[in-house]
């Protein structure tokens, strides 16, 4: 079944990273996986790319990463994709258009195949809001071989959300069909 997301505001890339505007926001919340989510209704965090997470002291937080995920281009999603996007968010020659959601990040590190510490540079009191929010994981073996990774949301976005990105065109919208997932 084919879904057609049609906007006010129109918008030629589903890539929250670059792309700006409440649509795209909103958007990439259902189409992309991220490390945890927060449950509004019971106003807690649950992993959803994670198995587990833990606060290590006011900076550090560990995630166990699910092993039995796959992204809509068939690649294996692993914590290598959550180490990948997450170091490329915070590498400062990295343009980003709003670069301070994710310049509280001091490092990120691979602690083990499913394991990785993410370490902020002080206390941030929104820190898990906003790896619930504002974290999109990429599939890294498409984005890291991408020249432009401005491109990733409009020409090959592969994400793990509930929906796969068929095409996107800034006059047509969005076309997506529901993903069932193959673990």
């Amino acid at each position: 079944m084919l879904f057609r997301s049609v906007t006010i505001d129109p918008f030629n890339s589903v890539d929250a990273y670059y792309t700006g505007g409440n649509e795209v926001a909103f958007l990439a919340r259902e189409l992309y996986g991220r490390i945890v989510v927060f449950d509004e209704y019971t106003g807690k965090f649950i992993p959803e790319l994670a198995k587990s997470f833990e606060r290590i002291n006011p900076t550090t937080i560990d995630f166990e990463i699910r092993d039995d995920v796959t992204f809509h281009s068939g690649n294996k999603f692993s914590a290598d994709d959550v180490f990948y996007t997450l170091n490329w968010a915070i590498d400062p020659n990295v343009k980003l258009r709003n670069k301070e959601r994710y310049s509280w990040v001091s490092k990120v590190e691979k602690l083990g195949p499913n394991k990785i510490r993410l370490i902020g540079k002080e206390p941030f009191a929104a820190d898990i809001f906003t790896i619930a929010y504002r974290f999109y994981i990429v599939d890294s073996k498409i984005h890291s071989a991408m020249p432009d990774k401005a491109n990733y949301g409009r020409a090959n976005p592969s994400t793990t959300g509930l929906y796969k990105i068929v095409s996107v065109d800034e006059n047509k919208g969005v076309a997506l069909e529901r993903f069932e997932p193959n673990v």
